[in-house]
């Protein structure tokens, strides 16, 4: 031992307090290793047990190929992964149509979802994916956050919400 490592070390072998933190220490590993020992015992049961177990025939009840391929089938339909979306609106053409969306009601599933909107300046009249716009004969094909989605004969067009332009009248004045 160096002299440091001396100076460090004395008092744990020559006061009384040492000795008792030394003492303390030992009884503690002492413990520890019991426990560890009484724990590798039981895991060391837990494993013949399986083992013993584990030689016995296992008995599998096969299902039907059509009971199986249903199963198989069922997979596709729970979406592991999420649903694809094939609608890419930011690519979509704005509709050049005479109608102006009012309003949107997103839900989580699009059997919920509507939007509100107005043809030609006529009153505005609520619409769900599916739907036939009367006089310009346009389908609802999605609803998004953004708006809507439109088929019209075959082609996919996007009509979004009007959004204002702010406009900021400067700074403002201070009261007298």
């Amino acid at each position: 031992m160096t002299g440091m490592q001396f100076e460090l070390f004395s008092p744990l072998l020559t006061t009384l307090w040492g000795r008792r933190t030394g003492f303390f220490l030992w009884v503690a590993m002492s413990f520890l290793f019991i426990i560890i020992f009484i724990f590798m015992l039981f895991t060391w049961y837990k494993d013949i047990q399986l083992i013993k177990t584990s030689n016995k025939p296992v008995h599998i009840r096969l299902q039907t190929n059509d009971q199986l391929n249903k199963l198989i089938a069922a997979i596709a339909e729970r979406h592991l992964f999420g649903k694809y979306s094939v609608i890419q609106t930011s690519i979509l053409p704005v509709t050049s149509l005479q109608i102006r969306l009012v309003g949107v009601i997103n839900a989580d599933s699009a059997k919920l979802s509507h939007v509100i909107i107005s043809e030609s300046d006529q009153s505005a009249k609520i619409y769900k994916v599916g739907d036939t716009l009367p006089s310009s004969g346009v389908k609802i094909y999605a609803i998004t956050t953004e708006g809507v989605v439109l088929n019209n004969s075959g082609r996919l067009e996007k009509l979004t919400l009007p959004r204002p332009v702010l406009q900021f009248q400067g700074m403002p004045r201070s009261l007298p």
